[in-house]
């Protein structure tokens, strides 16, 4: 058991989602700052420079030059401090989002401007391209969100398993659970290394509670297993197990 104080837990918390919100802030500021920045250029015609002891034919725009390098190695530290913070926190893994924002941004830019050049008679061919090429960089990963698992990684995680995030599970549903998992053929049976953190319950037959009550708790439990099943919790064979033993203790 840990030493720590709810009052302890609950600072942690506080500290970790602080700092977790100024490393996503930071770095959709960054990829602000660096979409409006290409755009610049791509005003101008795709390209600049500034600098140097030659004589610039295109300068870039004034702050161009230094704000861009800048969004890029400020976002990556901001990125790095996100995942730091954000690590054992329960809660959406939003830096799972970044590469897909990235290059989707700026593939907007590269198509909007391949499209509609400005000064050009047409679309520009090369623009075009490297559109599809970033579009095809920042949607492909999008893909892997059809896993239900990494949807709830992305949106909704908590992968460690522990913390203040961890949704409870009620005793009756853990014990109905518990009872059905070592029944399955070919799993070695476990032997717990501390007590079982609940009691298991016991049901008062029917006869002995009030009708509308014994309705009431069976509907209960039979939703808060049905959600567990739909939520990837149990397997069919585990929920079917669990809801036969519920139904016949009732």
């Amino acid at each position: 058991m840990s030493d720590e104080s709810p009052q302890m837990g609950v600072g942690r918390f506080a500290l970790k989602a602080t700092n977790t919100f100024i490393g996503v802030a930071a770095v959709v500021a960054c990829l602000t700052v660096l979409f409006y920045c290409m755009r610049a250029v791509m005003e101008i015609g795709g390209s600049c420079a500034s600098g140097g002891p030659y004589v610039v034919a295109r300068p870039c725009p004034k702050g161009v030059g230094w704000m861009t390098p800048v969004s890029i190695f400020v976002g990556l530290a901001a990125l790095g401090w996100m995942i730091a913070w954000n690590h054992g926190l329960s809660g959406p893994k939003w830096a799972l989002l970044a590469w897909p924002a990235l290059f989707l941004s700026l593939g907007y830019n590269f198509w909007d401007y391949g499209l509609d050049a400005p000064g050009e008679q047409g679309a520009v061919a090369g623009w075009i391209v490297c559109g599809v090429l970033f579009g095809l960089m920042g949607g492909l990963p999008l893909l892997a969100l059809k896993s239900r698992t990494l949807r709830r990684v992305t949106f909704w995680s908590d992968a460690s398993g522990t913390g203040a995030g961890r949704i409870a599970i009620r005793p009756t549903a853990r014990a109905l659970i518990g009872a059905a998992k070592p029944n399955f053929p070919g799993r070695p049976p476990t032997t717990p290394s501390a007590p079982p953190p609940f009691t298991p319950p016991t049901y008062q037959p029917a006869a002995h509670q009030p009708d509308g009550d014994a309705s009431t708790e069976l509907v209960g439990e039979l939703q808060r297993l049905a959600a567990m099943h739909r939520a990837g919790e149990l397997t069919d064979e585990e929920f079917a197990i669990a809801k036969q033993r519920l139904l016949r203790a009732t």
